[in-house]
């Protein structure tokens, strides 16, 4: 069975996660086997919003998330740069999920849109020219060679944020592949 989690008031009157007292349908696209998914409104919203621009068009999206399975709990709350409890501060926090590429891909795909990705982060930038732009930046300052390195190191490594972080393109039909995937 499957209950929408909602947010209210504990015994001592501070915000608390609970489970809405009726019974749902399981979410459209949940695997019968998870335990908790995250339903993100709005993407139908925003592939009918992208349908409205004139052609050719083409939007890309890059943050993190996983590329074909759907978010189960990850929302989080960071202030001041450390993470904290998404219900301890209302307001003064910033809330974050991770993105359900794999819904966003099937959406656009079925309201007719092209769809190239999810693709990694890492392989996108690298796709695009990462390594030339980087040996130009190098040979431009020698002298902030190593912090240059370290820089895009970071967003393209696997173990950091080149695997982490996912692009996906949603094109009007019949557009050239865009570069980078």
């Amino acid at each position: 069975q499957w209950r929408e989690c909602v947010v209210g008031l504990d015994a001592d009157g501070a915000l608390a996660f609970g489970l809405a007292a009726d019974e749902q349908r399981a979410p459209d696209g949940a695997a019968e086997t998870s335990e908790a998914v995250e339903v993100q409104i709005g993407f139908d919203l925003l592939i009918a919003d992208l349908l409205t621009r004139p052609a050719p068009m083409r939007a890309l999206f890059i943050d993190y998330g996983p590329a074909d399975a759907t978010p189960g709990d990850s929302l989080r709350a960071f202030s001041q740069g450390e993470q904290v409890s998404p219900l301890a501060r209302p307001g003064e926090t910033d809330l974050t999920v991770d993105v359900d590429f794999g819904r966003l891909k099937r959406l656009a795909a079925r309201m007719g849109l092209d769809v190239a990705g999810p693709t990694p982060q890492g392989m996108f930038l690298m796709g695009l020219g990462a390594q030339a732009r980087l040996n130009q930046l190098v040979e431009a300052n020698p002298d902030h060679a190593d912090a240059i390195f370290n820089n895009a190191q970071r967003l393209i490594d696997p173990k950091d944020m080149g695997s982490r972080f996912k692009a996906i393109c949603l094109s009007s039909t019949g557009l050239p592949a865009p570069v980078g995937f």
